[in-house]
């Protein structure tokens, strides 16, 4: 299955493609689509999403049709959230198709992934679930990245990318810089006792 050369404008946030060849085909644009997400964790979820999509649409994406993807939502099994996840996926990638020009019409734009219910506040910790998981914890490593997760509210990602260099001194503490989600730079000051705790663990 062919398509005809399009260019593509940079601000529609296709990517950084000016020109989609006419023998493009399913795997290339999804390995186009998969390179555009920052996140390791991100790509293989985008991954694992498609790959599972095809074993029940065994398709060409330009012949998928709104059925075909409403039955294949219907046939959708598992929890709530991780239909939510795999539904979003896949609607990403038809937003890609028709961005660049592979498909004209975008089908999954009517499709819906179902209400989750927010569960955030269940999985908040309080202060002393924190303290008490750092006193607990044997290793000065591990205590040290469990205040700096919960000082600097950062991703494990985030965290466990840091290096010397984007911890700094700031004021009467430090700040941390973590490179995140949305390939976004941010920088976060810390408190004085994580701070110090950061100092020991290094100097030691």
């Amino acid at each position: 299955m062919t398509t005809e050369i399009i260019v593509v404008d940079k601000t529609n946030n296709a990517g950084d493609y000016s020109l989609v060849a006419r023998n493009t085909n399913d795997d290339m644009l999804v390995a186009m689509w998969i390179a555009r997400k920052n996140s390791e964790a991100t790509r293989k979820q985008y991954q694992r999403a498609y790959g599972a999509f095809t074993k029940v649409v065994p398709l060409p994406l330009q012949s998928v049709m709104l059925e075909t993807l409403q039955s294949w939502v219907a046939g959708l099994e598992g929890k709530d959230n991780s239909r939510k996840v795999t539904i979003a996926a896949i609607k990403s990638l038809f937003t890609f198709a028709q961005k660049i020009g592979y498909i004209r019409v975008n089908p999954a734009v009517m499709i819906e992934a179902p209400k989750v219910k927010d569960e955030l506040a269940a999985r908040i910790l309080t202060e002393t679930e924190v303290m008490t998981m750092i006193y607990k914890t044997d290793k000065q490593r591990d205590q040290v990245l469990i205040r700096l997760l919960y000082a600097s509210a950062g991703r494990i990602s985030e965290v466990s990318a840091l290096t010397w260099a984007d911890v700094q001194p700031n004021g009467d503490s430090g700040q941390v810089t973590l490179f995140g989600k949305g390939g976004k730079t941010r920088e976060v000051k810390l408190s004085k006792a994580t701070w110090q705790a950061l100092q020991a663990y290094r100097q030691g």
